[in-house]
Parts: C-alpha cells; sequence; structure tokens
C-alpha cells in the first residue's frame, strides 16, 4: 500500500497524511497487527506520524434460501432456514479505499 502511494505521480512521502483502509470481519486479517506493520513500513519510508486508519467492515452472508444476514463467522447458520449454505457478500476482504495527501 505505501509502494502504490509512493508510485503514483505527484506524490511524495513527506504529502502523505493519511491512509484509509477497510479491513472486513471474516478477512483474517488481524487489524492490531495491520497497523502495527503499516506504521513500521510508513517510518521506513521517511512517513513518521501517518494516519492508519483501519475500518471495520461488517460481514455480510447470502444463504442459498436468498437471505441476507450478518455475521462474525462463516459458521453461522442461516436464521431464517438454519442452513450453512451461504457465500460472502461483504466483509470477506481488505482494500485500502483512500490515501489522503497534503495540498500543498
Amino acid at each position: 500500500m505505501v509502494n502504490a502511494a509512493l508510485r503514483t505521480e505527484g506524490i511524495a512521502s513527506g504529502s502523505v497524511r493519511a491512509f484509509n483502509i477497510n479491513c472486513g470481519v471474516l478477512s483474517g486479517v488481524n487489524r492490531q497487527s495491520l497497523r502495527f506493520c503499516m506504521q513500521l513500513v510508513c517510518r521506513r519510508f521517511h512517513m513518521d506520524g501517518v494516519d492508519v486508519n483501519i475500518h471495520k467492515i461488517p460481514a455480510e452472508l447470502r444463504c442459498e434460501c436468498g437471505r441476507s444476514y450478518g455475521a462474525d463467522s462463516v459458521f453461522l447458520e442461516c436464521p431464517a432456514c438454519g442452513g450453512l449454505q451461504h457465500r460472502v457478500v461483504a466483509g470477506g476482504d481488505i482494500y485500502l479505499e483512500s490515501i489522503e495527501i497534503d495540498d500543498d
């Protein structure tokens, strides 16, 4: 993510103010560990003090019966039919939402 920011034309390491990252609860990524690692990488690229904002994205599952529901685990039964045949429609991924830079 840091590399992507620095490769973007017109962005210098000193102009980055924040990384905004969306992290789904079912992504398998520990948000505290991600924040720690991002801060280490930022220091490595001389970007001390850059904010690393990690937004927790709730999971949504959709059962084969058609019901959508929130979940903290893929092993949760459907509240409508009790089934376990579902797919993750939200909260299963992690991505860089935006990079905030100084306008100076």
